[in-house]
């Protein structure tokens, strides 16, 4: 795993994150686009984001992002591989080593912020995670 913490791997973090905008269909304007990866930029440690790569040194096809929160709380989320990688265990590996990491930093609970029905719901079971909640939305009654 590398950090992203450069110009080259922002840009690489870039072409990633645009990635899975356009698999996702989240249109946004250039402008909004720009926005949107300032602010992930701005977020330092403890949120880290990270390039993975099947090998040691090879091109990134994915991320995903860890933060240690205070008082012992781990959370793994933005998890993105292309979809050409994809059934290889790249994120499986990705979570065992971010438990690892945040587990070494202090964290005795881990959470991955994600969609408990979503399409990785058995992946994060296999890896003993359960669902604590079954939505992220808010709404606001006029």
């Amino acid at each position: 795993m590398q950090r992203v913490a450069d110009a080259p791997g922002w840009a690489a973090f870039a072409a990633l994150v645009d990635a899975d905008n356009r698999e996702n269909m989240r249109r946004f304007d250039a402008r909004v686009a720009a926005g949107l990866l300032a602010g992930m930029r701005r977020r330092t440690p403890p949120a880290d984001y990270w390039l993975i790569a099947e090998q040691e040194g090879g091109s990134p096809i994915g991320y995903g992002l860890t933060i240690a929160c205070p008082n012992g709380l781990g959370l793994i989320e933005s998890l993105f591989v292309l979809p050409a990688h994809r059934g290889r265990g790249v994120i499986s590996a990705f979570i065992l080593w971010a438990a690892d990491r945040l587990r070494d930093a202090g964290c005795d609970a881990l959470f991955i912020d994600a969609l408990a029905g979503g399409a990785p719901a058995r992946l994060y079971a296999a890896l003993g995670f359960t669902p604590v909640s079954l939505t992220r939305t808010w709404v606001r009654h006029p």
